[in-house]
């Protein structure tokens, strides 16, 4: 494997979570990824995603307070500390109980985990693009997400697109979705002319 490659795409992944994020929220990987992938059998290029992604799903944060407040999670659990290991998922009870929570944080939320929901779709797409190992199983998977999460077809199609710009280094907000929470989700990956930046 060239290093070199695996550390481009790893410093890649790293900036596009920090259009998402400031910082990450700990140096533990993206548990919710595994809710679709068997981690020990990713390749190194979707572990590098596990590893440089966030998801942080909270119970719902209504908008106002965290546009007047700021990111204060004191006295809001965290998905991510309830199931903060991978391995906790080789249990199928577990797992089954960490998605439905996950789903329903998600669906329940108006506006932050919501954020999360088109993100963990995103993401779990981009693995897809670098490991093709049970490719349509997990794309299977995949879109059962997107429906359960209710993410329209149309941003769930702008999602795919959002990646193929990334690829191509170039694309244009309005050739995407128009949808608010698609906008919202990614809105740190374009720049004020609603033009891709990375």
């Amino acid at each position: 494997m060239n290093e070199m490659k695996l550390l481009k795409f790893e410093m890649m992944v790293g900036g596009i979570n920090k259009k998402f994020y400031t910082e990450r929220l700990h140096n533990s990987k993206n548990v919710a990824l595994a809710l679709v992938f068997d981690y020990d059998r990713c390749n190194d290029y979707a572990k590098k995603i596990f590893e440089n992604s966030n998801l942080i799903i909270t119970t719902d944060i209504p908008k106002d307070n965290y546009l007047r407040f700021g990111f204060i999670l004191n006295g809001y659990e965290l998905w991510n500390n309830k199931y903060n290991e991978i391995k906790l998922f080789n249990d199928i009870k577990t797992k089954t109980e960490a998605a439905k929570l996950f789903i329903q944080c998600c669906v329940d939320s108006k506006w932050l985990n919501l954020r999360e929901a088109y993100r963990f779709l995103f993401w779990s797409l981009f693995i897809l693009t670098v490991d093709k190992y049970n490719a349509d199983e997990y794309l299977s998977t995949i879109c059962d997400f997107s429906k359960m999460l209710r993410i329209s077809d149309k941003d769930f199609e702008s999602i795919i697109n959002l990646i193929k710009c990334i690829y191509k280094r170039k694309g244009n907000v309005d050739e995407l979705s128009s949808s608010e929470i698609f906008v919202d989700a990614f809105d740190g990956i374009f720049d004020e002319f609603d033009e891709f930046k990375l």
